[in-house]
């Protein structure tokens, strides 16, 4: 008796797998690649870009006042061009590397250490992404008590 691909799936049932209707072939899901965010690489997540965590704090030292232009890779809207000295522009800034950033040296040339513990309570950012900043830097968990929204 033949035993079937189990990563196989039978699309017409009562049909047999070596018959001339087609089969579904399912591939196994890669499992989660997880980190406490203690080892400074990238977390993988399940279907998404990995997640990227600065590798020291004290290491965001990106401009606080002006105007910056991200770079295409990180922000391709066509409104690349933030001005620190707009509130919510200063949000849009920080959410946006924060999101998009591909290598910590992403994080560590736009963000800015004061201005990063300031803004956390009040970015809007997803859930895994946040709570893996908060496994590496507690200490931004603890600013969301002190602080106001922006």
């Amino acid at each position: 008796m033949k035993i079937p691909n189990p990563n196989q799936i039978n699309i017409f049932p009562g049909t047999h797998h070596n018959s001339h209707h087609p089969t579904l072939t399912v591939h196994p899901r890669r499992p989660f690649a997880w980190d406490d965010g203690a080892g400074g690489g990238p977390i993988m997540r399940r279907y998404a870009k990995p997640l990227v965590v600065a590798d020291d704090l004290t290491l965001l030292r990106g401009e606080t006042t002006g105007v910056v232009i991200l770079p295409r890779y990180l922000d391709w809207s066509g409104a690349a061009e933030y001005d620190l000295d707009s509130p919510g522009r200063i949000v849009d800034l920080y959410r946006t590397v924060l999101i998009e950033a591909t290598k910590p040296a992403d994080l560590h040339e736009f963000l800015d250490q004061a201005t990063l513990a300031r803004l956390w309570p009040s970015l809007w950012l997803p859930p895994d992404l946040r709570r893996t900043w908060e496994l590496r830097f507690p200490e931004l968990r603890r600013t969301g008590s002190k602080a106001t929204a922006a």
